[in-house]
């Protein structure tokens, strides 16, 4: 006799919470099931009774698109770090690459910076140099 293994697919009943704060004057009051389905199905499908904290509206980070930034917490008491969830053009949820706007953030940064370096005007208007 042969014998196989079959994968198989069956539904499984997660449990969860929301916690939605208002941050710079705006708070979500959209469905929040797309957050659960990303988690369990994407995340971590492991998991069970974790809490979902919301933390304002949909907001841009140049040059990525519209998220929330949502934090988990499980059931131990342990956080996870802010994660920026997008939804896509079939309503799912995925995590956005932050490092990106992050990149872009940190260079406009260091010239800023480097400007500043170069020296300062004095009272009659040569550049005088910065004492480190």
């Amino acid at each position: 006799m042969l014998s196989i293994t079959i994968p198989q697919c069956y539904a499984v009943t997660k449990n969860y919470d929301i916690k939605i704060s208002k941050f710079k004057g705006s708070i979500y009051g959209g469905d929040t099931e797309w957050i659960a389905e990303w988690f369990y199905t994407q995340y971590q499908p492991l998991a069970d009774n974790v809490i979902f904290h919301i933390r304002g509206d949909f907001h841009v980070t140049y040059p990525n698109p519209p998220h929330l930034s949502v934090k988990i917490e499980y059931p131990d008491g342990s956080l996870s770090e802010w994660l920026h969830i997008s939804v896509d053009e079939y309503g799912k949820g995925y995590i956005q690459d932050m490092a990106i706007a992050g990149q872009k953030k940190s260079s406009i940064k260091t010239q800023k910076n480097r400007k500043r370096r170069k020296g300062k005007k004095g009272k009659k208007g040569k550049k005088t140099r910065i004492k480190k």
